[in-house]
């Protein structure tokens, strides 16, 4: 079962359509309807037909999922919670060349679960869609790479820690795949609810620091076969 109060048809078609830089007018002329019609579907006053939703994504060269992209009732409603008291996070991980990268996470409550939008902070595009749910100790977010910028197959965990952070800086891993070779990937991930200043050396170095893997983490790989990440944060602990 869907939960279909939560489903925002214009939402998506917007999103999708400003993403592929496509013009009301455009979709209006090709689907042979009058820009009001293109309008009102934007603005969920008018719901399309299914042939017209495929002609839609035919239009913006996007995947059916795109634009149906329901939550389902099976997730937990129990767990669905923002557990960060802000909308807005950021996350961050080391590159593959040593770089500091950053990404936004926007989270909306919507139909009563947590919508997760990934973006890229230079240009606001989103690469990845998914829902939050969390406890008073972790949070999981999943998503899938959207469809309208990305068409590769991907999808991507990120387990944040909420229970031990001295200084509001939750310690995290992000899993997913190395490009288009699908390699499985894990990296230590660092969630905060403001940027930093990346023009500050000593701030951007202490990131660094706190993100790269130590060799007390290398052994215990090779004793566990696994790696058990830390990503507690013990200086001057306290339960958030």
């Amino acid at each position: 079962m869907y939960n279909l109060d939560s489903y925002k048809f214009g939402e998506l078609l917007r999103k999708a359509r400003k993403s592929k830089k496509v013009s009301i007018k455009e979709i209006a002329e090709k689907l042979n309807k009058t820009e009001t019609t293109i309008y009102k579907y934007e603005r969920n006053v008018l719901m399309p037909d299914l042939l017209t939703v495929l002609e839609i994504c035919n239009v913006l060269d996007v995947g059916f999922d795109d634009l149906a992209n329901i939550n389902r009732i099976e997730e937990s409603r129990e767990n669905s919670n923002n557990p960060f008291p802000v909308n807005n996070i950021y996350l961050y991980y080391i590159g593959f060349t040593n770089n500091l990268l950053c990404f936004e996470l926007e989270i909306k409550s919507e139909g009563g679960f947590q919508k997760v939008y990934f973006k890229n902070i230079e240009n606001d595009k989103i690469l990845y869609v998914g829902s939050l749910e969390s406890s008073q100790d972790i949070a999981y977010i999943y998503m899938k790479n959207y469809y309208a910028t990305n068409k590769r197959f991907e999808k991507v965990e990120l387990v944040v820690n909420l229970k031990y952070a001295s200084d509001e800086r939750y310690m995290g891993m992000i899993n997913g795949t190395y490009d288009e070779t699908n390699q499985p990937l894990t990296k230590k991930c660092i969630i905060l609810k403001k940027q930093i200043n990346h023009d500050d050396e000593k701030e951007v170095n202490d990131l660094k620091e706190r993100l790269i893997i130590t060799d007390e983490e290398y052994e215990i790989m090779k004793k566990k076969q696994g790696w058990i990440m830390n990503t507690t944060n013990l200086t001057d602990y306290k339960v958030l």
